[in-house]
């Protein structure tokens, strides 16, 4: 590449530890950028606790809910609070499991509109293959009641559509 003198390299990267070194390798210039359009909150959930790092001292936070389950307590306390959230698995089976057992948890609380709407999003998961693997119709359940999985297994289409609807909420 470094050869044809008019190409451009366009390289992104959220984790690399290196990028300064990694830059002046290429010989290119570097560009960072912190921004984010919503403020990102990290914490460790044990029990019906959230626990987190914030201006140098430990938080907790206090999970509402009547789950026992701290994830489905997670997911209740957060939907009170008319928000979004996204919860990190070890495996693609772990986070395709969560998201089915979430989903099968709020299948019965959506309203008839977010039904409508999400069984557009359902249906056209199921739709985005000319033959749907178990894996799209497993998402496309868990779509129907407002979750998703997300993982390096998903073809792009899929990918694209579970990202687009987690952006319009």
């Amino acid at each position: 590449m470094m050869q044809v003198s008019d190409a451009q390299i366009v390289a992104l990267s959220a984790t690399i530890g290196n990028d300064q070194e990694l830059a002046d390798w290429l010989r290119a210039k570097l560009v960072k950028s912190d921004y984010r359009p919503v403020k990102l909150q990290k914490g460790v959930l044990e029990g019906s606790k959230i626990y987190h790092w914030e201006n140098g001292a430990i938080g907790e936070f206090a999970l509402k809910g009547s789950s026992k389950t701290p994830e489905f307590r997670l997911v209740e306390d957060t939907l009170a609070q008319n928000k979004q959230l996204i919860i990190f698995y070890s495996t693609r089976r772990n986070a395709e499991s969560g998201a089915s057992k979430i989903a099968s948890m709020l299948s019965g609380k959506l309203s008839d509109d977010e039904k409508k709407r999400l069984d557009q999003v359902s249906q056209s998961i199921l739709s985005a293959l000319e033959k749907p693997t178990s894996q799209c119709a497993k998402l496309a359940l868990c779509a129907s009641s407002g979750v998703a999985f997300h993982h390096s297994g998903l073809v792009n289409v899929q990918r694209a559509m579970v990202e687009d609807a987690f952006k319009k909420g």
